[in-house]
């Protein structure tokens, strides 16, 4: 169960990737976001933030980071998104209860974000506290959030959630 801070990045991003190669999947965009060219990526970027769809604008800043980096300015862009995903997420989570919608867009702002505490916390949160309880999916995130801030101890907390629900489904 243990895992590393590189590791938990990893994963972090690799969820990440899954949605937005999902998001693009169920809109029949090019083939998929792996045949996307860099122009193809910046365009849908312009476009879904016209259309003020989060989801879509980050799913699109995913596949360009993943596939060919971000540039400065860029990444600044990628830092202010995720924070909207993550306020997004977090009125998801605790004013409408909609714990899927809500992990979708924190899963994307700690994708877009890895050194965006909230990000993952609130991932943590939603696994942990939603419906359905799911703390094995919260491990990279407490793991990264303790890169971040090795003074709270989710790790532990996951970890004890992890333990808990072994115990009941053991029952």
């Amino acid at each position: 169960m243990k895992m590393t801070a590189q590791e938990s990045l990893k994963a972090i991003l690799e969820k990440a990737h899954q949605r937005a190669a999902s998001f693009f999947e169920k809109q029949n965009i090019d083939g998929g976001l792996e045949t996307c060219s860099k122009d193809r990526l910046e365009e849908l970027y312009e476009r879904f933030v016209m259309a003020g769809d989060l989801g879509g604008a980050a799913a699109a800043l995913i596949g360009q980071k993943l596939k060919f980096g971000l540039d400065d300015e860029t990444q600044l862009t990628a830092k202010k998104l995720a924070d909207m995903l993550g306020s997004q997420g977090a009125a998801e989570f605790y004013d409408w209860s909609n714990c899927e919608k809500a992990l979708l867009y924190l899963e994307l702002a700690a994708g877009l974000d890895p050194d965006n505490f909230e990000a993952s916390f609130e991932v943590i949160s939603v696994c942990t506290q939603g419906h359905p309880f799911r703390p094995e999916e919260a491990l990279p995130y407490a793991v990264n959030a303790a890169r971040l801030d090795p003074a709270r101890d989710e790790v532990a907390y996951v970890t004890a959630c992890i333990e808990q629900n072994k115990t009941t489904q053991e029952r």
